[in-house]
């Protein structure tokens, strides 16, 4: 079963605070977050990794300095040395989330907005843009709803944006199930959604078919693995 835990920027509070929480973060992470102009960019970032290593310091009690990160040569993180367990980050406003399974993974989380619609006509698929204006109260909702499961897929597969958004087909059903129309080869793999969280939707690219594991961290969590 893959989990997603998740945690509000807010949580990290003041300056102080914030600071205190970078020192158990990579020094690579601290670089990039330090480039940022906005402070809450640089949180979300510090935000990201403490929430890898919150979840392998509480799950399999690794020492914080033994935790590295690699990459592939499309920028997905992995956990180095490690061949039975991938995670995938998203952020998106407040929210920070994490999915962790033992297998690949891919997740997004976007918050609930207006757009251009016409986005959704140039880069969608056609079933997609007609689903998307058939009600147009709902529009917004569905845009996002298509544009998060896209997003995870991508991140599933690890490629970035190297794939079109239009060379695969996101659909609902008339019980509001995901179904996946892809000439890739990743066709065993599980499209999931949730809007529990207000005003957000949240979109699970894997190889289970369960439902989504969504688990709220708190500040005091994180600090507390790190005592």
């Amino acid at each position: 079963m893959a989990k997603i835990y998740m945690i509000n920027v807010n949580e990290f509070g003041e300056w102080n605070k914030y600071e205190y929480l970078k020192q158990f973060v990579s020094k690579e992470c601290r670089k990039r977050a330090d480039k940022f102009y906005f402070v809450e960019d640089a949180k979300r970032t510090v935000g990201a990794e403490l929430l890898v290593r919150y979840y392998l310091r509480l799950n399999y009690n690794t020492s914080n300095r033994k935790i590295e990160m690699e990459y592939n040569q499309y920028g997905k993180p992995y956990i180095k040395n490690s061949n039975d367990l991938y995670f995938n980050i998203s952020h998106s406003c407040d929210w920070i989330i994490c999915a962790w399974s033992n297998h690949e993974i891919g997740v997004d989380l976007e918050n609930i907005r207006h757009i251009d619609l016409d986005i959704a006509r140039v880069q969608f698929c056609n079933d997609e843009y007609t689903y998307i204006i058939e009600f147009p109260e709902l529009s917004y909702r569905r845009f996002m709803q298509i544009w998060t499961l896209k997003e995870s897929y991508i991140k599933y597969i690890g490629k970035g944006l190297n794939i079109p958004l239009n060379s695969f087909s996101v659909n609902f059903d008339s019980n509001g199930k995901c179904t996946l129309k892809t000439p890739f080869k990743h066709n065993h793999v599980y499209l999931k959604i949730s809007e529990e969280l207000e005003n957000y939707i949240v979109a699970e690219c894997s190889e289970y078919n369960d439902e989504m594991d969504i688990r709220r961290v708190k500040i005091n969590d994180i600090l507390h693995v790190f005592d």
